[in-house]
């Protein structure tokens, strides 16, 4: 197989003797490397074909994120994988790579979430927030930092989603939410979330997430989120009249009352697509 692409000494693209690409991993794999040479399959560890439309997205987080990261997710996932014999989907190397790195980089800065659903997390898929837990101790192996218990209940949800159908009524409604908001963000900011850009990929996780609790009608009430709340919109001038206008379509659509919190974590996803 030649490479199309490097990423670092240990991780490299490749195209198959079918056509297909492939990301491969493997202990200097690509040291002292080029595109066009042929790799030494006998080097491979681990092996990752991306759907076509993650590819982009899929190579992003490996440009810009260290390595450690990747890892930690890499053991974690073989915990999952064994521990609930389960098949995950090669998107979840995506999801919570990137779900982890933002979380340690949000951490260093100072800024806490709490999780809306932990303790739904918990009592409903409780051998999954075990693994979240012990990822915790994983990520902190890998990059030297700790971070929150409710992380362990956002780490589980994603394992959860990267195994679970949730049934054609309810696709439906998620992309009926995500669509309402992205004509909000279109009027208000001109910012189109069809663009396959990861800011604009890690807000509409967040939306389907969203989308998610109010299908399953959980909602949860975390106190002293007053402060964060008035601290951002200070931030942009237009944020606070953007989440009402989305509080209003999800309350008219869904007959669902975001909940302030709900309103916080908004206003952290779209700041960060304003910005960048």
């Amino acid at each position: 197989m030649k490479i199309i692409r490097l990423f670092n000494n240990n991780i490299v693209a490749t195209i198959t003797d079918d056509n297909k690409e492939v990301i491969v991993q493997g202990s200097g794999i690509g040291f002292k490397k080029k595109v066009g040479d042929l790799i030494e399959e006998d080097k491979i560890e681990k092996r990752y074909f991306i759907e076509d439309e993650s590819k982009s997205k899929f190579n992003e987080i490996f440009e810009n994120t260290p390595i450690e990261y990747f890892q930690a997710v890499e053991e974690i996932i073989g915990i999952a994988s064994k521990e609930l014999d389960i098949k995950l989907s090669s998107q979840i190397i995506i999801s919570l790579t990137d779900h982890i790195f933002c979380a340690v980089e949000r951490l260093k800065e100072g800024l806490i979430l709490p999780n809306l659903m932990s303790n739904e997390i918990k009592s409903l898929y409780s051998e999954e927030y075990k693994i979240g837990l012990r990822a915790l101790d994983i990520v902190e192996k890998y990059t030297g930092e700790k971070l929150p218990v409710d992380e362990a209940s956002y780490i589980a949800i994603h394992i959860v989603n990267a195994c679970l159908d949730i049934g054609t009524n309810n696709t439906r409604k998620i992309l009926v939410l995500c669509s309402g908001v992205s004509k909000i963000l279109k009027e208000i900011y001109n910012i189109d979330l069809t663009e396959n850009r990861l800011d604009y990929s890690r807000l509409t996780t967040h939306l389907k997430f969203l989308a998610q609790r109010i299908i399953t009608d959980s909602t949860k009430t975390i106190d002293e989120v007053d402060d964060l709340y008035d601290l951002l919109k200070r931030k942009e001038s237009k944020l606070e009249l953007c989440v009402e206008k989305v509080e209003e379509y999800i309350k008219t659509t869904f007959n669902y009352e975001i909940l302030k919190q709900e309103k916080v974590y908004l206003m952290v996803h779209l700041l960060k697509v304003i910005r960048d």
